[in-house]
């Protein structure tokens, strides 16, 4: 008898973790990616595809790229690209300049190349 009733209570508490696991693990589509997925179907989208989405959304005012760096987000923070700050500064001991971009949140910061 008490055989079975470690049985039953394993498997009772077998199928508990699972349901709750299972619960956990399923997510919803978030509202923003709808569209998107809907664009996109069962087949992966070309990179033609993905410009084409890409320059929608900035025409839209959706994502707003950083300029000159073209980010529309924080690599490290994932910000947006309000937060990205353009910048030049002298190298030492010569003449000439070189530009960077730096997150104001996390600190991230890239070197672009000279001006």
């Amino acid at each position: 008898m008490g055989l079975m009733v470690g049985i039953l209570g394993g498997g009772l508490l077998s199928w508990l973790v699972t349901h709750l696991y299972y619960q956990r693990s399923v997510t919803s589509t978030p509202p923003w990616a709808k569209d998107l997925i809907d664009r996109f179907g069962q087949e992966e989208p070309s990179a033609e595809q993905l410009r084409k989405y890409f320059n929608e959304a900035v025409a839209s005012g959706d994502i707003v790229p950083h300029v000159p760096s073209g980010y529309v987000m924080c690599p490290q923070c994932k910000v947006s690209s309000d937060n990205l700050v353009y910048g030049e500064s002298q190298y030492p001991g010569r003449d000439a300049f070189g530009s960077y971009v730096k997150c104001s949140k996390c600190g991230w910061s890239e070197f672009l190349g000279d001006v």
